[in-house]
């Protein structure tokens, strides 16, 4: 065995060590504007995780079902931050790449929904948004659930990309609420340029034995 298989080989252990390093971490503002979500669509894969941050009081996050806006999802895996103050935050794992409809049980009839990963981006949220709007009750989950309580932390440095509805063609984005890798995940992290120096790095050894 050479010095660069070696090498590659180590190179590929340390990525196997450290699989968070792909991670994001993304932020929604609930209550943005008094009654919006912002964004209100982005992606997340399994792994990364979706930090609420409440910035006006008398709002919540659970997650729906497309099919029946403003009612609670039935799968015991859904999320529910309760009612939440300004400063508080509500974070939860992204398990894999479902779509995930969310809504404030408070302000749905008035359009207050967003979705994670969508499936049709623009058309299918505008449609979720449009049944909300027509629906005439909005029901809240039992209890708090599959989610972590915290606070605003002073101290995070916050750079965003956001992404947003149907943006004018000569809009510019705002940093705002997404930390770490953009949400089309365009800028390699450190784990995966690892794993490409180890995948060829071993293959260059393969061609040098």
């Amino acid at each position: 065995m050479n010095f660069i298989t070696l090498l590659s080989m180590m190179f590929a252990f340390m990525a196997m060590q450290f699989p968070g390093a792909t991670a994001t971490m993304h932020m929604i503002e609930v209550g943005y504007q008094g009654t919006t979500f912002s964004p209100t669509s982005l992606f997340a894969v399994e792994g990364d995780t979706v930090q609420f941050r409440f910035v006006s009081i008398g709002h919540d996050v659970a997650q729906g079902v497309y099919d029946k806006p403003c009612y609670p999802s039935t799968d015991n895996n859904s999320f529910y931050s309760g009612k939440l103050g300004i400063g508080q935050t509500f974070t939860v794992d992204i398990k894999n790449g479902d779509s995930l409809w969310l809504y404030d049980t408070t302000f749905c009839n008035m359009g207050m929904v967003a979705v994670i990963n969508p499936s049709s981006y623009n058309a299918s949220l505008s449609q979720y948004r449009q049944a909300a709007v027509k629906t005439e009750t909005s029901i809240a989950p039992e209890k708090v659930q599959n989610g972590t309580p915290g606070n605003f932390s002073t101290s995070a440095t916050t750079t965003s990309a956001v992404l947003r509805e149907n943006p004018p063609a000569n809009a510019t984005t705002s940093p705002r609420i997404v930390i770490g890798a953009s949400p089309d995940r365009m800028v390699p992290s450190l784990a995966e340029i690892i794993s490409l120096i180890a995948l060829y790095g071993g293959i260059f050894g393969i061609l040098l034995h």
